[in-house]
């Protein structure tokens, strides 16, 4: 689940809920007994950046590009840095998967892979990890 939240902040998404089942479902596979949370329907995610797009007003955010850490649950800080480090070793994955994308045009891949570079950006910074990823939990 950690992966999941931090990919959804990755990507600015906040029109998800666990345990509403909303743009979730939950996998199994036939080789395990363990239960996998599946994401879907990014459209709405600042990566994306569609048009129509707007954040709930219920959010403290403007604009879907702003990233808001909406975690399904509080994770111990080891397990957060461990996640952390799984997304700074696959930086290069991600960003060929996004070049990738077929018919997508060379403006639309500079801006998708700034806002990319934001995010990495922040993951290099101690301080921006807390207070994101950390912070909120202790607070609870």
């Amino acid at each position: 689940m950690a992966i999941t939240d931090i990919f959804q902040y990755m990507i600015a998404n906040t029109d998800m809920s666990l345990s509403a089942l909303h743009n979730y479902r939950i996998i199994q596979t036939d080789s395990s007994l363990q239960y996998y949370p599946m994401a879907y329907d990014f459209d709405f995610s600042g990566l994306v950046d569609a048009p129509y797009a707007r954040p709930d007003y219920r959010l403290p955010i403007k604009r879907t590009t702003d990233r808001l850490f909406r975690g399904n649950s509080c994770h111990p800080p080891a397990l957060m840095s461990d996640v952390v480090g799984l997304f700074k070793t696959q930086k290069d994955s991600i960003y060929a998967a996004l070049k990738g994308i077929s018919g997508l045009t060379p403006d639309r891949y500079k801006e998708a892979s700034t806002f990319l570079d934001e995010f990495y950006k922040e993951l290099n910074d101690p301080n921006t990890i807390k207070k994101v990823f950390t912070e909120p939990c202790r607070r609870q």
